[in-house]
This record gives structure tokens, C-alpha cells and sequence, in this order.
């Protein structure tokens, strides 16, 4: 019996193993043929929105709270958010097991911080847009502006920081 794409796909899928309820969501969504092949983006943007927790945590507290200014707590929130994304990203999504403090880490480090630093001046730039031009309140106007900017972080994470034949392990 001759089984059509679809079912050979099905059928090719890791046998569910762990019962947690996160898990089998995660196994619900790759059983789909196109979420399967975008896994691996997948695994990265859930990942991302514990960076993106801390930095709506930060932003609340910091701006909400103790009143400083929706500018310095956008700098501030996204350095602490790209360090955790950063060894989040590594880890799980990667699978780079370069030790912590080692050189070819430092050096990834460095990349992961320049494009997230090139992302920050634009978030920056479009977070005063949308607050000065737009009348967004500063958290709506951060959320958007994430949500624009972490669309490209991927492709420029996965081709400059952690897949680069030769230097990296790879």
C-alpha cells in the first residue's frame, strides 16, 4: 500500500515521547508539512518572547513605574533582552554548544550584539515615530516596532551568528 506525500510526511515525524503540554502543542504544530519546515523559526520566536516578556516587564516597570523616559528604557530593556535571547537562541534553537566564555563565543557574542544593535537604533527611530508622529503610547509603539524588526533577525542570526562553516563548529 502506497502511502501519498502528506501521509509519508506524517509518518516521518518523531513518535511523541515527552506528555507535557507544551510539547504537545509544539508536536500538534509540526505535524502540519509548512510548520514543520519553519520549525526551526518556530523555536526561535517562542523563544524570543521570554526576551520580550523581561523587555515589556522592564519597559512597564521602568517607564510605568519609576517614570523614566520611554527612550532610555528602550536602550536599556532591548540590551537586557538581546543577552537573554542571545543564550536562549544559542542553546535550544541553535544547538551551539561553544563554551560560555570562550573566544569563539565572545565572537558571537559580538555579531548577535551588532545586529541587535542595528535593530535597536531602528527600533528606536520607529519607537519616536510612532510616539511623536502616531500618538502610540511607548509600550504599543515598542511591541510594533519588535515585531517589525525580529521578522529579519532570524535570517541575519542564522547566516552571521551561529552558521558560519568553520567558525563555530560547524
Amino acid at each position: 500500500m502506497a502511502l501519498d506525500k502528506n501521509d509519508k510526511f506524517t509518518h516521518s515525524l518523531i513518535t511523541i515521547k515527552k506528555s507535557n503540554f507544551v510539547y504537545q502543542i509544539y508536536y500538534w504544530l509540526i505535524s502540519f508539512p509548512l510548520m514543520y519546515r519553519m520549525k526551526r523559526f518556530l523555536k526561535y520566536a517562542v523563544l524570543g518572547l521570554a526576551g520580550t516578556i523581561i523587555d515589556i516587564l522592564m519597559i512597564f516597570g521602568l517607564h510605568n513605574i519609576l517614570a523614566y523616559n520611554y527612550l532610555w528604557v528602550t536602550f536599556i530593556s532591548d540590551f537586557v533582552k538581546t543577552f537573554t535571547n542571545f543564550n536562549l537562541h544559542k542553546k535550544f534553537v541553535f544547538k551551539n554548544d561553544v563554551k560560555a566564555f570562550s573566544k569563539k563565543n565572545l565572537f558571537a557574542f559580538g555579531r548577535y550584539y551588532v545586529i541587535n544593535f542595528s535593530a535597536v537604533i531602528v527600533i528606536f527611530i520607529m519607537v519616536i515615530g510612532f510616539v511623536e508622529f502616531l500618538n502610540f503610547p511607548p509600550i504599543y509603539a515598542k511591541l510594533l516596532a519588535d515585531l517589525i524588526m525580529n521578522l529579519t533577525r532570524f535570517s541575519a542570526h542564522k547566516s552571521i551568528v551561529f552558521e558560519r562553516p568553520g567558525k563555530l563548529g560547524k
